[in-house]
């Protein structure tokens, strides 16, 4: 399960070093004599930075003893970012805004702000987040669908799954939902799950899909 590794798994495994977070570091005695370290993919304060994920993928080039590596990693990982970002703007010149929501229900949801993952990748593609309110550590806000009529127009709501069938169908039922007009006067687009603490893969595969989103409505036509 998420919160125990498989004991069985482990002692199977012919590894020299383990490399955990602090959400593991309990299981730490189900390693034996192997040695552990804790290193973390998150932001430092409330906003976060490119530095957060760069500082980490440092301490993994010192612990597997191949700084270089590490440095090629960040270098190639900008670019790619930088890449993606020059191809959105291609694609979707006109969109400037960013708000990032997953759906719990048909009503509530998650919005991801300043100390998510989300705003250092649309940082480095040169484009803005816009938030509603201060996130909590795992970097998002709860917020209810009405709260989205707060956001301005010229703001695109990037949705990730997955999204049931089942509430994907209340959605479009909604007379909130419908009243925001998304995919008609304001901006929307749907992008596959991300991993929020994988890192600078998180970072590049977060860019690389927004890069290839269908953006519906406002700006984006």
């Amino acid at each position: 399960i998420r919160y125990q590794p498989n004991a069985e798994l482990i002692a199977q495994l012919p590894v020299d070093m383990v490399v955990d977070n602090f959400f593991y570091e309990h299981a730490r005695n189900l390693y034996g004599d192997v040695p552990a370290e804790s290193i973390m993919f998150a932001a430092k304060g409330e906003t976060a930075t490119w530095a957060d994920y760069t500082e980490p993928t440092r301490q993994l080039g010192e612990l597997i003893e191949d700084p270089k590596l590490a440095e090629d990693y960040i270098v190639k990982s900008q670019d790619d970012i930088s890449l993606a970002g020059a191809r959105l703007q291609q694609r979707s010149p006109k969109v400037k805004k960013f708000a990032v929501v997953q759906f719990v229900d048909a009503n509530n949801m998650r919005m991801y702000v300043a100390n998510s993952l989300f705003q250092p990748a649309l940082t480095q593609m040169q484009k803005e987040l816009v938030v509603l309110g201060t996130g909590n550590s795992f970097g998002f806000v709860p917020i209810r669908m009405g709260d989205l009529a707060q956001l301005d127009e010229d703001v695109c709501l990037l949705i990730i799954d997955p999204l049931s069938p089942i509430t994907r169908a209340e959605i479009k039922d909604s007379l909130i939902w419908e009243r925001l007009s998304y995919g008609n006067n304001r901006c929307v687009g749907e992008l596959p799950p991300v991993w929020i603490y994988g890192g600078m893969s998180s970072l590049v595969g977060l860019a690389n899909n927004l890069s290839t989103v269908e953006l519906k409505g406002g700006t984006a036509l």
